[in-house]
């Protein structure tokens, strides 16, 4: 098996968070935290990536990142790692992002995780 097929990688607005202009973090996309709790049950590794780390806005030492870590911590929400864009675009078995094509949405324009668990069988 690669070494990436146990990799899910997760966007974070409007995937975890509802996006904000300012990037302020003001609670979270519903089924998120059951979501990626899902995820790590079906035993895949979870990386949390987001253009909050591209260098207009700082990079991963920016305030827009430092907010976005901030509330990963404050939600107590599971993962295993951050993307901090040093790498790359990160490699995984799956992308879950709104922006993704064929990513199921919720009307409000967010991730339907309870789609996305159900089409990865967890």
């Amino acid at each position: 098996m690669a070494d990436y097929e146990d990799v899910i990688v997760v966007d974070f607005d409007n995937t975890i968070c509802p996006f904000r202009d300012d990037f302020a973090c003001v609670g979270l996309v519903p089924g998120a935290a059951e979501g990626l709790a899902r995820l790590k049950k079906g035993g895949y590794l979870v990386m949390i990536s987001s253009a909050r780390n591209n260098a207009q806005y700082g990079g991963a030492a920016g305030e827009a990142y430092g907010l976005m870590v901030q509330f990963l911590k404050s939600q107590n929400l599971l993962y295993d790692r951050l993307d901090t864009g040093f790498n790359g675009k990160p490699v995984g078995y799956a992308h879950i992002d709104d922006k993704g094509v064929g990513c199921p949405l919720t009307p409000e324009g967010w991730v339907d995780w309870y789609k996305v668990c159900d089409l990865l069988g967890v």
